[in-house]
């Protein structure tokens, strides 16, 4: 089953990895590598709250390695905190650079992708020449 999830982490099917883990850890929750797995997948989907559980699980169960991933995860979690203030705040451009940067290390998440297009939307209503190009890209 987790070799499984592994090869669909390698095809960047993050979600079809995702079921696979948590099956796995439903079967046995202190196999470690299947925390690894989901850590790593919840991050690209975006979901960082459950990821830095995973994070921490595999840790305690004695992932030694996982430990290097606290920074990201943290980065991460800060990154998501500073765009919700600076959406609340109408700082647009910030919004937006955040969104991105998030983007950069959670690739498939839809939710973050459809904060940074909101962004982009209420930045300039008149104008959805960058939304619209953006949405392209992201269909591509």
């Amino acid at each position: 089953m987790t070799n499984r999830a592994a090869a669909y982490i390698k095809l960047k099917k993050y979600k079809q990895a995702l079921q696979d883990s948590e099956h796995a850890l439903l079967l046995n929750p202190n196999f470690a590598k299947a925390h690894v797995r989901a850590y790593l997948c919840y991050v690209q989907v975006g979901n960082f709250e459950k990821a830095e559980t995973a994070l921490n699980e595999a840790i305690r169960l004695g992932d030694e390695s996982s430990r290097t991933n606290l920074v990201q995860i943290g980065e991460l979690l800060r990154y998501e905190q500073n765009a919700r203030k600076a959406v609340a705040d109408k700082k647009w451009s910030e919004a937006k650079y955040l969104y991105r940067s998030i983007l950069n290390k959670a690739s498939d998440s839809c939710k973050h992708t459809c904060l940074l297009m909101e962004a982009m939307v209420l930045e300039n209503p008149r104008d959805l020449t960058d939304p619209i190009s953006f949405s392209t890209k992201v269909q591509g």
